[in-house]
């Protein structure tokens, strides 16, 4: 998206007439009166969010539409000139981001016609504005001219200074969200929660969060080899949200954080480097595989990504920090007919697993883990074969035949499942995995 002009911001003067008590006297008095704001945007079609899921395998889709930059308040109508540049299709516009108020969980959105188009923001809060612009094979163009709504603090990644945007922080009384945008990523939060933070680098916690997305994807194995291994082209949506049952989640289109301290990870660069595991965590979940992640998983699987952040970012394991290894040597130390993988096991000893397999196969693994299982598409029903799956693909992947390593965890499936994995005819690990430790 192209902004063509800024924001055109005029003055019109009424004059009123204020008569003297004698009547023969007139006084012209100047009353200034804010004209409309006018945004122009030439904006270019991209990918639905669903169809990049689908593409991908993952469980979520990410945000596929683009900040504008203005805010609209309640009961205010915004008009919306539209011209089709290229293509036949035409963009609609959102009011409202993805779970920032409880009360407006999510967003309002018109689609847009050529010419003249009208929408007022039918809540009680203050609504930020998109651009959504998505189809199956993007090649269509379109300009936008919108007369109406604020300009926020926005901060956008190579175009906007440290300097202006402390600036829009600063004279935005009225402002209550400002936003950061960034090749990869869209970022919302109160005005006084980034003015906490409003002498940091700006631009450097941009490329961070981006940063982060492309550690994921490089985890992920999606390093553009083939269209299936193509990075998601759509952007991660981190917001902060006044929902008080959520410390930190991630659902279709977003990532979302309690405005009580929880967006302070993703705010405050220090805090994402150095102790970022929450919003690493919480976009992990939109990298996650479905074929790989049953239920028991769900919250396992996602922190094959959080430790590939960990390590990026130079810090230990926190499987070793948090003495979770102690953990699961308790685990071992039961009988095998006692342990139960998907039972009564913490998560982060399940996440032990993972890390076991990293530890004597390293990043590759999970990289062409995550390619074979994109590129087959198997169609699976249910967690039993989820888990038979992902044996199967682990074995194959590794070059080893890892049946005892997964009966030693305590995966409990049917006999047909492990023989699949001798039927491979691979040798054994050199090594009994389940020592395997930070």
């Amino acid at each position: 998206m192209r902004l063509l002009m800024g924001y055109l911001i005029g003055m019109l003067f009424l004059f009123g007439c204020n008569k003297s008590d004698s009547g023969d006297i007139t006084e012209e008095v100047e009353m200034p009166l804010e004209e409309p704001i006018v945004t122009i945007l030439e904006v270019d079609e991209e990918f639905h969010g669903t169809m990049e899921m689908d593409r991908l395998g993952t469980n979520q889709p990410i945000a596929d539409f683009v900040p504008v930059g203005i805010s609209v308040d309640p009961n205010e109508q915004l008009q919306l000139q539209v011209e089709l540049v290229d293509g036949s299709t035409l963009p609609s516009v959102v009011l409202g981001t993805y779970s920032r108020y409880v009360e407006f969980w999510n967003p309002q959105e018109m689609q847009l016609a050529a010419g003249a188009n009208s929408i007022v923001n039918n809540s009680t809060k203050s609504r930020l504005v998109y651009i959504r612009y998505v189809g199956d094979v993007p090649d269509s163009k379109a300009m936008i001219t919108i007369t109406g709504g604020k300009k926020i603090p926005f901060f956008k990644l190579g175009e906007t200074t440290n300097t202006v945007f402390v600036d829009m922080l600063d004279s935005c009384d009225d402002c209550q969200d400002a936003q950061l945008f960034g090749n990869k990523s869209i970022v919302v939060a109160s005005v006084a929660n980034m003015k906490k933070y409003k002498n940091q680098d700006w631009m450097a916690l941009v490329e961070a969060i981006d940063k982060i997305a492309e550690i994921h994807a490089d985890i992920d194995g999606l390093d553009a080899s083939a269209p299936v291994h193509v990075p998601n082209r759509n952007r991660y949506l981190l917001t902060e949200s006044d929902d008080p049952e959520f410390w930190m989640a991630a659902t279709w289109y977003r990532t979302f954080y309690n405005q009580d301290a929880a967006i302070d990870f993703v705010l405050d660069i220090n805090k994402l480097k150095n102790d970022g595991w929450g919003p690493w965590h919480e976009l992990g979940h939109q990298h996650q595989l479905g074929n790989l992640t049953w239920d028991q998983v769900v919250e396992v699987t996602v922190n094959i990504y959080s430790l590939a952040a960990e390590r990026h970012f130079g810090h230990e394991s926190r499987l070793q920090r948090d003495n979770v290894w102690a953990s699961v040597d308790d685990y071992f130390n039961l009988p095998l007919e006692q342990r139960d993988y998907n039972g009564n096991v913490g998560l982060f000893v399940r996440l032990a697993l993972y890390q076991q397999l990293w530890l004597q196969y390293g990043d590759d693994f999970f990289k062409n883990l995550h390619k074979n299982t994109r590129e087959e598409r198997a169609v699976l029903a249910g967690n039993e074969e989820k888990m038979a799956y992902f044996m199967l693909k682990a074995s194959e992947v590794s070059g080893n035949n890892l049946k005892d390593f997964f009966q030693q965890w305590g995966f409990v499936l049917e006999d047909a499942h492990f023989d699949a994995l001798d039927a491979l005819g691979l040798p054994q690990p050199t090594l009994d995995l389940t020592t395997l430790r930070d």
